[in-house]
């Protein structure tokens, strides 16, 4: 799944939740295994302006109505692995307190999760035959010659860079910094941008961010290394 159909996915999905009447605010509980969904509800839940708890399969019924007590949840998303759960825990709660949502295939008389998507015309799959593959080749093509563009030109400068007797220090310490810190906690961060907004796009301005950084420290601070004696 690309971020593009993502992003159409949790538009549709946040537009169900706001359309059954949740408001900024509410709570949802899912009780999912590890799933793509969890993802896409939670971002949905976000865009909505709602909360999402997210609960342990293992619990036993008195554990998750407490949560369902604590967190004010008003829904409960269940799969088919989950769904044997839903009688044990709403025998615990006041009646018809949870709207019961199931995902997957079959939706156990509860609410279908991909049926409540489906008036939006979400596919549920992608089309194969509407991929642009002349356009992606393209599009790779491009990216990586920008990355040719940076990679070719740096490794000289970095040598020209640094006088000889430091010049391995010097190369390795900022390099590992830039990519180890940087950009090793780079999904850690744009995931979790992306969470706290709702907007799956949000996270790529992390790296812009960096990116405008470097560009105005090259700009102002890197020196010119022309006809540097790369001996010395």
């Amino acid at each position: 799944m690309t971020f593009a159909a993502l992003d159409a996915r949790v538009q549709r999905a946040s537009a169900w939740l706001i359309g059954a009447g949740y408001v900024a605010g509410d709570s949802i509980m899912l009780l999912l295994e590890n799933r793509a969904e969890i993802v896409e509800l939670g971002l949905a839940a976000r865009r909505a302006g709602l909360y999402f708890v997210v609960v342990s399969t293992h619990l036993a019924p008195p554990e998750l109505a407490h949560i369902v007590r604590d967190s004010g949840a008003r829904m409960l998303i269940v799969s088919d692995r989950t769904v044997s759960q839903v009688a044990p825990l709403c025998a615990q709660l006041p009646p018809h307190s949870l709207d019961l949502v199931c995902v997957g295939a079959d939706a156990h008389g509860l609410i279908s999760y991909e049926a409540a998507l489906a008036p939006a015309g979400y596919p549920k799959a992608a089309d194969p035959a509407r991929v642009n593959r002349p356009k992606v080749v393209t599009l790779l093509v491009v990216l990586l010659s920008y990355v040719a563009m940076v990679y070719g030109p740096i490794a000289a400068y970095l040598v020209e860079l640094f006088p000889a007797r430091i010049r391995y220090t010097s190369m390795s310490l900022p390099y590992h910094i830039g990519n180890g810190w940087f950009g090793g906690f780079l999904p850690l961060i744009a995931a979790s941008i992306v969470v706290f907004t709702g907007d799956i796009y949000a996270g790529r301005w992390f790296p812009i961010g960096v990116a405008a950084v470097s560009f105005v420290v090259g700009c102002l601070v890197l020196p010119e290394t022309n006809d540097r004696d790369i001996r010395l």
